[in-house]
């Protein structure tokens, strides 16, 4: 019965009956219900009513008071989100956070995702109103990149979701990389934000990056290198993966969640790019999610609508494992191999050596 007071909207054994297995009531209500649910969470993360009760149990006159809103409203706003699982209501009429919304919707929480939320409302109405344009079309109807460069806000928001993605599983991939013997030098190709880069030169000290990216990524990466203390041993090289200089001799490679924006043709061409950046020796990492990763129906549903996702805002997709190891072969590079991830999980690591 738990999973009846989660988000997104689980209904109990009796409800998952009649909406999805004898058809008594209609199943496609509930991704309307669902909708509706993502854009009363957003409207919580907006008016800082998570942030609010992370202060402590509070009424709802209190919480109102705190955000500038209407008391009225603001009761009916609490309500609609305790059955969703973001706030409990007791017996005294004080509203709190429930362990889930303090852990991943507080602002000041270590792993908040609240910059996801307000991301994907750009995503959700101004992108996805022109899926079906994408679809016919087998293309995006918008530049994604050029259209995110010119709002930095926006960037803003997504580097600071992608930040928030990263510290979640980031000490799981360091542990599962091995580096090289005496490695001194890490070039992370896309890496936006930088979280891995410095997540690598925490644990090796002696090893020193580059991070290429698009300029108003990089903006976002400033901020984490030097609140991280590195700015002396991480260099942030603005540009674009295609035609900024990636150096050679570097002893490691990362492509973290970059080549989903990609074709087979062009992952395979910047495949090849960043393993001739390499020194002999020298590893490639491609962190993606890769069809067929996991089991399960949610797992696949989430690969198969970021597929289509990718298809959408980047003219992307998520590739196999089979054409990522056989671009990684092509490129000179021996023996990849799969590594999966348990913190993100239909995420997995795909790792090869330059001979």
């Amino acid at each position: 019965m738990a999973l009846a007071k989660a988000m997104p909207i689980m209904p109990n054994a009796v409800e998952r009956a009649a909406f999805l297995r004898l058809h008594l009531a209609p199943g496609p209500l509930l991704e309307i219900l669902n909708a509706l649910s993502f854009r009363v969470v957003l409207a919580g993360v907006k008016l800082g009513i998570f942030d609010a009760l992370a202060k402590g149990p509070a009424t709802a006159d209190a919480v109102a008071a705190a955000i500038g809103a209407d008391a009225r409203a603001t009761r009916i706003t609490l309500d609609a989100l305790e059955p969703l699982g973001y706030v409990k209501r007791d017996g005294r009429g004080l509203y709190r956070n429930t362990a889930m919304t303090s852990k991943w919707l507080v602002r000041d929480a270590g792993l908040s995702f609240a910059a996801g939320f307000e991301f994907w409302e750009e995503g959700f109405f101004t992108f996805w109103r022109d899926l079906e344009t994408s679809i016919r079309a087998g293309k995006p109807a918008v530049d994604f990149y050029a259209w995110i460069a010119s709002k930095p806000d926006v960037s803003a928001r997504f580097q600071a979701w992608m930040t928030a993605i990263a510290a979640l599983g980031a000490s799981e991939v360091v542990a599962k990389v091995p580096i090289p013997a005496g490695a001194k030098s890490l070039i992370d190709v896309g890496g936006g934000h930088a979280s891995y880069a410095i997540a690598f030169a925490r644990a090796h000290p002696s090893l020193n990056a580059t991070v290429v990216d698009a300029p108003h990524a990089l903006a976002y990466a400033a901020k984490n290198v030097d609140e991280a203390g590195l700015a002396s041993r991480i260099a942030l090289a603005p540009g674009d993966f295609w035609t900024t200089d990636l150096g050679r001799d570097h002893d490691v490679a990362l492509l973290f969640n970059v080549v989903h924006g990609m074709e087979v043709a062009d992952m395979r061409a910047l495949v090849r790019r960043t393993a001739d950046a390499l020194a002999p020796g020298g590893r490639l990492v491609v962190m993606e999610q890769l069809e067929g990763a996991v089991g399960g129906s949610a797992p696949k549903a989430a690969t198969r609508l970021m597929s289509l996702n990718y298809l959408h805002m980047i003219g992307g997709v998520v590739h196999r494992y089979e054409d990522v190891a056989r671009a990684l072969g092509d490129a000179g590079l021996a023996k990849p191999r799969r590594t999966k991830l348990l913190r993100t999980p239909g995420t997995s690591l795909v790792i090869a050596t330059k001979p």
